[in-house]
C-alpha cells in the first residue's frame, strides 16, 4: 500500500512511489522543488488568470483555423470577392496593429506581463471571432467586417 507517495515535502513515505516494477526514488529536495518551483510567488488570483488564458488562447487557436479554412477557400474562389477579401484582410491588419501598438502604449491592455498578454489575447480573440461569423454567413454581399485579423 503506497500512502502519501513522498511527492509532497514532510511526506511520511520517502522511498518513492511505485509504478507497475519500476520504483522511482525522489529525495526530498528534488520533491520540494518539483513541487514549488511551479507555484513560487504565484497566489490564487493569478492561477485563475492564467488558467482563462489558457482558455483563451486555446479558442483563438481553434478560430484562428477556422477563419484561414474559410478565407483560403474564399481566396481560392477567386473572383471579386477575393480581391475584397484580400483588400479587408490587409487592411484589418494595419487597422488591428495601430490600435494593439495604441493600447500597449497607453497601458490600456493592462500593466503587467500577464495582464498585457491576456488584454492582446482578448483583442485578437474578439477579431478572428468577428471575422468566423462574417466569412461563415450564407449570403455574403459585400458586407465588409469589424475584424481585426
Amino acid at each position: 500500500m503506497i500512502r502519501n507517495a513522498g511527492f509532497f515535502p514532510g511526506s511520511d513515505h520517502q522511498e518513492g512511489r511505485r509504478f507497475g516494477a519500476a520504483l522511482f526514488i525522489w529525495p526530498r529536495s528534488l520533491r520540494w522543488r518539483a513541487v514549488h518551483r511551479i507555484s513560487r510567488g504565484v497566489d490564487n488570483g493569478t492561477m485563475w488568470q492564467l488558467q482563462a488564458l489558457g482558455g483563451d488562447l486555446c479558442a483563438l487557436w481553434r478560430e484562428s483555423v477556422a477563419v484561414v479554412w474559410l478565407r483560403s477557400s474564399k481566396l481560392a474562389a477567386g473572383g471579386p470577392a477575393a480581391i475584397g477579401e484580400t483588400a479587408l484582410m490587409i487592411g484589418e491588419k494595419l487597422a488591428a496593429q495601430q490600435d494593439i501598438a495604441a493600447r500597449l502604449i497607453t497601458g490600456r491592455l493592462g500593466r503587467t506581463p500577464l495582464a498585457v498578454t491576456a488584454g492582446f489575447t482578448r483583442y485578437m480573440l474578439d477579431g478572428v471571432r468577428a471575422n468566423r461569423r462574417r466569412l461563415s454567413r450564407k449570403s455574403d454581399s459585400g458586407q465588409t467586417g469589424q475584424g481585426k485579423a
